[in-house]
């Protein structure tokens, strides 16, 4: 019985998985139309990056980029460089690297629950739609930096609450 069980298990959970990323990257490249302005300074900087070694005012490897009035976190712009020296300047591409993001931290989410929830199936079911939240899903979607900063989050949870579980802050 417990052998059933689990090949239930691991072919509910192939599947939610499978499901999650084909919705993450089901026309990734053209929903939503076009590249927002954001997205384009954040590829552009990473391709100036990756070229001349420069942002698009012509500093050396900055700490923050200025974009547009604004300034942007150079965490997503440095991770982007290589994946453009692979695979080019596309739209999935480009947009590629936010939706690995989601993936990660709806594993970790995944995991958060599994290890203080005990429960595997409502652990999995949790990572699944926290993987389809309508409020993270649309960004997921996009380069943003909400995507890294949630994947950070999550796993700063796990950090503090695997120190008050062994008690080394108390």
């Amino acid at each position: 019985m417990k052998k059933y069980i689990t090949t239930r298990l691991i072919i509910f959970s192939i599947f939610l998985l499978g499901l999650s990323i084909f919705l993450h990257i089901y026309k990734l490249g053209e929903i939503p139309h076009g590249l927002h302005v954001d997205e384009s300074s954040i590829a552009y900087n990473s391709f100036c990056i990756l070229e001349t070694g420069r942002d698009e005012h012509g500093k050396r490897f900055p700490l923050f980029f200025e974009c547009f009035g604004d300034y942007k976190n150079p965490l997503k712009i440095y991770m982007l460089v290589p994946v453009i020296k692979i695979f080019g300047m596309e739209k999935v591409v480009i947009r590629s690297i936010s939706v690995v993001f989601h993936i990660l931290a709806s594993f970790l989410f995944c995991f958060l629950a599994w290890k203080y929830l005990s429960n595997t199936w409502i652990s999995i079911l949790a990572g699944f739609v926290f993987s389809i939240l309508p409020w993270t899903f649309p960004v997921s979607r996009l380069l943003f930096g909400h995507t890294i900063f949630l994947l950070l989050f999550i796993l700063s949870c796990f950090f503090i609450f695997k120190m008050l579980d062994t008690n080394k802050i108390i």
